[in-house]
């Protein structure tokens, strides 16, 4: 199957599948398919593929470990002053969005009554791409799960 917008090397993708290759991007169109079936998916399909995998972490608990673990344990041993200077950039950015004012034991309290199945959700995005809002009782929401992930960081 080879068009116009495909063409094939004859080597498998990172995941191993034979597939073609878009030429805009290089990508398998295989691993393209297994994308837009996670991207559809339903937040009880979302939970159950968790639970399938927590389930599988906890069979061989080493092998998740090896897989996921060095990894990053690596990367932060070359890496640790752009990790700390990361950490602290996110930080700061954090402390500029919480003013003198701010009602703090409100807020705490406005978190711990959040309902089971819902988030707390910042109504103006505290690093939103045209408008930024403050870490205050007044800009908070609750949200259902999957509402609140779906928004991101827009209004």
């Amino acid at each position: 199957m080879q068009t116009d917008k495909h063409y094939s090397t004859g080597r498998p993708c990172k995941r191993g599948h034979l597939a073609p290759r878009f030429r805009s991007t290089g990508n398998c169109t295989e691993c393209n398919r297994e994308r837009g079936r996670v991207v559809n998916m339903t937040p009880l399909q979302v939970q159950e593929q968790r639970d399938r995998a927590r389930a599988d972490y906890w069979k061989d608990p080493e092998r998740a470990r090896l897989i996921n673990g060095p990894n990053w344990q690596a990367w932060y041993e070359r890496n640790q002053k752009k990790a700390l200077a990361w950490t602290r950039e996110q930080q700061a950015k954090r402390l500029l969005r919480v003013p003198a004012w701010s009602e703090r034991e409100a807020i705490v309290e406005f978190y711990k009554n959040c309902p089971q199945g819902h988030e707390v959700d910042h109504i103006y995005p505290l690093q939103g791409k045209t408008v930024s809002g403050l870490h205050v009782l007044a800009n908070l929401q609750y949200l259902p799960m999957a509402e609140n992930r779906s928004k991101g960081n827009k209004l």
